[in-house]
């Protein structure tokens, strides 16, 4: 996967993170059918309202970042999603520097 790619990975990913806090829904889906995840044949419909079911469980862990991908992963898993390696590691780098950065100050907040 060439540069352009993981930019564009990591841009829908931080977009993801404003839709998802934002509860979000629709572009939640949005951005997972513009990057290719949602398999064909999946009710599109059936995912947004899955992502919404997904807030109502919502607490205060879930505000962290690697909370909000695990809530989101459930999703992704539930359908079948199809993510790249590239983005899988991009996410799992972006969850790594947040837990350093809560070692260091537990009162950091990447969201």
């Amino acid at each position: 996967m060439g540069k352009c790619s993981v930019v564009k990975l990591l841009s829908f990913s931080l977009f993801q993170i404003v839709h998802f806090v934002n509860r979000d829904s629709l572009s939640l889906e949005n951005d997972y059918l513009s990057l290719g995840f949602i398999p064909e044949g999946v009710d599109t419909h059936s995912v947004s309202n899955a992502l919404q079911a997904s807030f109502v469980d919502q607490t205060t862990k879930s505000q962290d970042f690697q909370g909000i991908m695990n809530q989101l992963y459930d999703v992704m898993y539930e359908f079948n999603f199809s993510l790249p390696p590239d983005y899988a590691l991009v996410i799992r780098a972006l969850g790594s520097l947040e837990g350093t950065a809560k070692a260091l100050d537990p009162d950091f907040k990447v969201i």
